[in-house]
């Protein structure tokens, strides 16, 4: 058994790439959290999604994150930042996700390279992890091309050079 996974949420396929380069790497088990009701991807679902995050609303899943994660030791949760928040598919599994005795490595991805907003959400995925009762480990931002425009494993692989120095060091 695989002792970590990778649970990530993609709308325009950045936080899918991140997940890829990290599995191939690390030869992890990879989890796609799905939304149960598909979500727009034109200009109304763009607003209804940064308001939804801003709102720091959750969404219900196609599947049952403890089913289907509580077997591993270290989760590597991916979310896109809409908002400058963390997306309502991530919240929802940072709030039902029991990580009691699971550590976690957060990735956020957002289509801004400035990451202003980095440490505010970095300290909101740390604390939802100690309420659920993980320990956060790190937590590294990372940036598309822009908005709507996927990065490509070559921008992710470039931007991860920094992280697998510090993730050897915590492995």
């Amino acid at each position: 058994m695989n002792k970590t996974a990778i649970a990530y949420y993609t709308l325009h396929g950045s936080s899918a790439v991140v997940a890829q380069v990290l599995s191939e790497r690390y030869s992890c088990d990879v989890i796609e959290l799905e939304e149960a009701k598909p979500r727009g991807k034109g200009f109304f679902g763009f607003i209804s999604a940064g308001f939804q995050a801003a709102s720091n609303k959750k969404s219900k899943l196609k599947i049952d994150v403890n089913e289907k994660l509580s077997s591993y030791e270290r989760i590597i949760v991916i979310s896109p930042v809409w908002a400058s928040k963390t997306v309502p598919a991530v919240n929802t599994l940072l709030s039902k996700l029991d990580l009691k005795d699971k550590s976690v490595v957060a990735f956020t991805i957002q289509a801004d390279p400035d990451h202003k907003d980095a440490p505010k959400i970095a300290e909101s995925i740390r604390q939802r992890v100690k309420d659920q009762g993980g320990r956060l480990l790190l937590c590294y931002h990372l940036h598309s091309k822009g908005v709507k425009t996927a990065a490509s494993s070559e921008d992710v692989d470039e931007q991860l050079k920094g992280f697998f120095e510090a993730y050897k060091s915590i492995n």
